[in-house]
């Protein structure tokens, strides 16, 4: 700008396009990073859970210590020193100079195997959200480490005996806050309408709106919450209808569940958290990509748009070569021009001239785009009752913005081609078709060509040369990229003995892989790939640390079973029970979670990567059967080793290390 303002005043003057380079490039970093800001936060609140709640697990595992430290005279703050000490020494002596620089190295992995720009440094952002995690890990442990230190002997004992619980209205007041707060954020969103703010000032968040990214989440999470709220009561019925059965495992475990609710409860909560954010993370991604499959076939028109000889006997034998270059092709001709409505000097609009017999083949109007599909519109042009030869009219299908103010439907409209003109009868009105804009007309390219001479030369002199394209759809077993080449190394006799490239004019692959190689879209597809499998590795290593945890409390409790004869295949089913109810919960309450956070944020997100998807929306939300399978089976795969190492330590508990325990 500088030098462009230094030599302007000296006459000289630049033209170039960097500054707008460089501006389109710093909208769409803007825009990728808001959608990693907010996997990043899911993913930050699904690591801040599962701390607090392996820090609860933990003052439930030390509580043995605590109250004899209790016992014999220690403070509240030598014992919060003690715990503090250790707290301090993991989270910033371990975790936090370490957790960056594995994760970068990480990326750097992942960036070179998926092909994927990575940063040369570790970003700020990334030190100041592990000081963040670091901070929130030594709190968690601290605060209930100091509150448990101020009980007294008795009031470990009894609850030893019979665990607390808090009202539930008491229980309900956060979630209803929360709850309060999530919505409060999403109707700010649905009035502002993006996901940015207009001042993007922030350097951290750049133009995202922290409270914007949060919203969604904070609502869903909020309202799953309160559903979490029916547990207790839920495992307090299947527990009272469990009696009726004549077994001592289900009644057992439904029965210890429903006693102590609190522990499971939180375990429900991890595993619904996870499963619904990586639910949503797979949902979305699936979503994006099979939308921009879509939108390349519809922008492209067909799979490969070729350019045959205007004249219509040259043009039928070009095309019976290029459909002979691969087995099973289906070809459409078209015929594109600009027609006048009524007088040669009338106002010009695009025509494309269609066969209905075969383009339906070959084209389609992705979900969404169109309250009619092409088969109908075809049906229009080429209908049972339409008497073309005696009527000599010529059925066209009209855009709203080529419609002439007072006419409608049925309607006889004269269009001119060149100095021809000849009367179109309306038979529908419509928004959009491929490859043209508004205002444009559709027709049926035999009856035109019946009474209008497109190669005419009054067409040709005035400058209406037109054009005519093969339309071909390309069989999912066919090499597409091969079959472009072989295209393009085909005689062109209408370009001259010589091939040329541009006789291709649409290639829905290529335009696939330009929707792909968008900032926004490879980075936002990575992202959720990544978080999803952060997520599905915390719920596991989550769940795994909780069994660890519960073999130790549940030692006595299986000692004494073992004891009065009950064995590993027993403990096992007992153990299969408990955690089939929690996961099977869990899940389903994940996956609605996960759809309805996706479906919160789906008119949020297509505005984001507009670009990456032709200018359109993800109009609806694909759930890959393959992708949920996977993601489910990982989970059963970690869950299932938890539960096997869980067995193992119970396994080992006789009655004589039980009785050791429990004087101790």
């Amino acid at each position: 700008l500088n030098l462009s303002a230094q030599l302007g005043s000296r006459g000289i003057l630049i033209n170039s396009r960097l500054i707008d380079i460089l501006n389109r490039y710093e909208v769409e970093l803007n825009d990728a990073r808001v959608s990693l800001l907010l996997l990043t936060a899911q993913s930050v609140l699904a690591v801040l859970y599962a701390v607090g709640m392996v820090s609860s697990f933990l003052l439930e595992q030390a509580r043995h210590e605590l109250s004899t430290m209790a016992g014999r005279g220690f403070s509240a703050g030598q014992v919060t020193r003690l715990y503090g000490i250790e707290a301090l020494l993991l989270s910033f002596g371990i975790a936090f100079p370490l957790g960056p620089p594995l994760a970068f190295l990480i990326m750097q992995l992942w960036s070179r195997a998926a092909d994927l720009p990575f940063s040369t440094g570790i970003p700020t952002q990334s030190w100041l959200l592990a000081l963040a995690a670091a901070l929130f890990g030594l709190l968690a442990v601290t605060i209930p480490i100091f509150i448990a230190s101020r009980r007294q002997l008795t009031d470990w004992a009894g609850q030893r005996v019979r665990p607390p619980q808090r009202p539930t209205a008491r229980r309900l007041v956060f979630d209803l806050i929360l709850l309060a707060l999530g919505g409060l954020a999403y109707w700010q969103l649905r009035s502002a309408g993006t996901l940015t703010q207009g001042d993007a000032t922030n350097e951290l968040l750049g133009s995202a709106d922290p409270i914007l990214l949060l919203g969604p989440t904070l609502l869903v999470l909020a309202l799953g919450l309160v559903i979490l709220r029916l547990f207790p009561f839920l495992l307090q019925g299947l527990a009272f209808v469990s009696q009726t059965v004549r077994s001592l495992i289900l009644p057992l475990g439904l029965s210890r569940l429903a006693r102590d609710p609190a522990g499971p409860s939180r375990i429900l909560l991890l595993i619904c958290l996870t499963a619904g954010l990586t639910l949503f993370a797979t949902v979305f991604r699936d979503s994006i990509q099979v939308r921009q499959v879509e939108m390349a076939r519809y922008r492209s028109g067909a799979d490969i748009r070729v350019i045959v000889p205007l004249e219509k006997e040259p043009a039928l034998a070009d095309i019976d070569n290029l459909l002979g270059l691969e087995e099973g092709l289906v070809g459409s001709m078209v015929y594109r021009n600009q027609i006048a409505i009524g007088s040669p000097e009338g106002r010009r609009v695009d025509m494309i001239a269609v066969d209905p017999k075969n383009f339906a083949a070959v084209s389609a109007f992705p979900q969404g785009i169109s309250q009619f599909s092409l088969a109908q519109i075809m049906n229009v042009l080429a209908p049972a009752d339409f008497e073309s030869d005696e009527a000599e009219l010529i059925p066209a299908v009209f855009s709203i913005a080529a419609l002439p103010a007072g006419y409608a439907n049925q309607d006889i409209i004269p269009l001119s081609l060149g100095d021809q003109t000849w009367g179109f009868q309306v038979r529908g009105i419509i928004n959009e078709f491929p490859t043209v804009d508004e205002p444009f007309i559709v027709v049926n390219i035999n009856e035109l060509e019946k009474r209008l001479n497109v190669t005419a030369v009054d067409v040709l002199l005035k400058g209406l040369t037109g054009r005519r394209e093969l339309w071909l759809a390309v069989p999912a077993d066919v090499d597409q990229p091969a079959l472009v080449q072989a295209i393009r190394q085909s005689p062109a006799p209408i370009l001259g003995a010589t091939a040329q490239t541009t006789r291709i004019v649409g290639d829905a692959q290529n335009l696939l892989t330009i929707y792909r190689a968008n900032l926004i879209a490879r980075e936002s597809i990575a992202a959720f790939n990544i978080n999803a499998i952060i997520l599905a590795i915390l719920s596991s290593v989550g769940f795994l640390l909780i069994q660890i945890f519960a073999a130790r409390r549940r030692m006595v409790e299986f000692g004494v079973l073992r004891a009065l004869g009950l064995s590993n295949r027993g403990l096992l089913r007992l153990l299969t029970v408990e955690a089939a109810i929690l996961l099977v919960l869990g899940i389903l309450m994940g996956i609605g979670i996960g759809f309805g956070l996706a479906a919160l944020m789906r008119p949020f997100m297509s505005t984001i990567l507009a670009d990456s998807l032709g200018g359109d929306i993800v109009d609806r939300l694909i759930l890959n059967p393959v992708s949920l399978f996977s993601v489910l089976f990982a989970l059963f795969i970690f869950y299932a080793a938890a539960m096997l190492m869980l067995l193992y330590s119970l396994s080992r508990s006789d009655l004589q290390r039980v009785l050791r325990l429990g004087d101790e």
